[in-house]
């Protein structure tokens, strides 16, 4: 859950919503009537624990279960707000660039969100092999002709000409439709197969890219990334 202001999110926490972020690794919640906030530094270990002793307790919110340590955040309407203090809000607007909040009765129920980067090698030879996987069966339902664009054959077939700086000339098999492929489309491409989890036989790893795992689909769902962005076809 992502919040677009400090006030959205102070009038939610406010609504009886007790809110926990792994990314801050921060629980808030509401704390008096008069619309002050409490938060507690909690790791993921402990918010689990927290979480599954809330369950054996009938939903008990997390708060029974922690001691002193937590921090209170005063309404400015609060009569024992000290203007020297930051606020409720300013607490809120310190907290609103995390974009995993979720409510704690529902934490154990929410998988966990990660952004892994992978850095590895694609070798000339990777690509070729890629494309040939392509052109050979992968693409050929969706795609009806593929044509080098340049003059010249820069390798000994057409799947060898994006490696080496040239590009193919795609065309639609149901639309009056033609798309360039280079390498530079080609690399994008690649990444956002990896990135959104198209790699289902795990062929990238940081030692490399094994194309014995990029069979003609998998080949033709990297074009396609290549080319649209996402796979279209299917």
């Amino acid at each position: 859950m992502k919040f677009d202001t400090a006030t959205q999110m102070l009038e939610y926490i406010n609504s009886n919503h007790d809110l926990y972020s792994r990314m801050a690794e921060t629980y808030v919640f509401n704390y008096n009537e008069a619309g002050s906030i409490c938060t507690y530094d909690i790791d993921c270990n402990e918010a689990k624990e927290l979480a599954l002793n809330s369950k054996a307790n009938s939903g008990e919110y997390w708060e029974a279960f922690l001691g002193a340590e937590g921090t209170i955040w005063d309404n400015p309407s609060y009569e024992g707000y000290n203007e020297n203090q930051s606020s409720n809000l300013d607490r809120c607007a310190s907290l609103i660039e995390y974009e995993d909040w979720v409510q704690t009765k529902h934490y154990l129920e929410v998988p966990i969100n990660l952004k892994v980067e992978l850095t590895t090698e694609l070798t000339r030879e990777d690509v070729d092999d890629i494309i040939a996987g392509a052109l050979e069966g992968g693409i050929n339902y969706w795609c009806c002709r593929v044509e080098v664009a340049e003059e010249s054959y820069y390798g000994e077939y057409a799947s060898e000409q994006i490696s080496r700086g040239g590009s193919l000339r795609l065309y639609d098999a149901e639309e009056d439709k033609t798309y360039t492929l280079d390498l530079e489309k080609f690399i994008e491409g690649f990444k956002v197969w990896v990135n959104k989890g198209y790699d289902r036989y795990h062929a990238v790893t940081s030692e490399g890219v094994d194309c014995g795992n990029i069979d003609a689909g998998c080949a033709d769902s990297i074009i396609q990334c290549a080319l649209f962005g996402d796979i279209v076809y299917d």
